[in-house]
């Protein structure tokens, strides 16, 4: 009897944090045009996790195969993003402008795959599992 196993494991961690402030604080400000205050975050995960395990067993008797693949990713993004205007005073004599733009995003790709085969005595057997 011949016997065979295989296993696999991947593991993806990834974590983003970080804070943008565009501000006017304790100020005067007297402006001949437009005062436009922009605060713009844009934080990226791009994750892959690829667990793969083969098992081969070959006998002339009885032939046992066993695969098993594990595959996880966690991801996460933190913090903040703030335009703002606090204990002080604007004039302008354009547009007073508070922008604030957070494009942050998550790409993650998880695959977990295994094969087993088995052969004994002229006959195979296959086992195959994707996800």
């Amino acid at each position: 009897m011949t016997l065979s196993m295989s296993a696999a494991v991947a593991l993806a961690s990834n974590s983003i944090s970080s804070d943008v402030l565009a501000a006017i604080e304790t100020s005067v400000v007297d402006a001949s045009g437009a005062v436009d205050i922009t605060a713009t975050n844009s934080k990226d995960i791009d994750a892959v996790s690829v667990g793969v395990a083969i098992a081969v067993s070959v006998g002339s008797s009885a032939s046992i195969s066993a695969a098993l693949a594990f595959s996880k990713a966690t991801n996460a993004i933190m913090g903040s993003t703030e335009a703002l205007i606090t204990q002080s005073s604007v004039t302008a004599d354009g547009s007073v402008a508070l922008t604030l733009e957070d494009t942050s995003s998550i790409t993650s790709d998880v695959i977990a795959a295994s094969v087993s085969v088995a052969v004994s005595g002229g006959i195979a057997g296959v086992g195959l599992a994707v996800s």
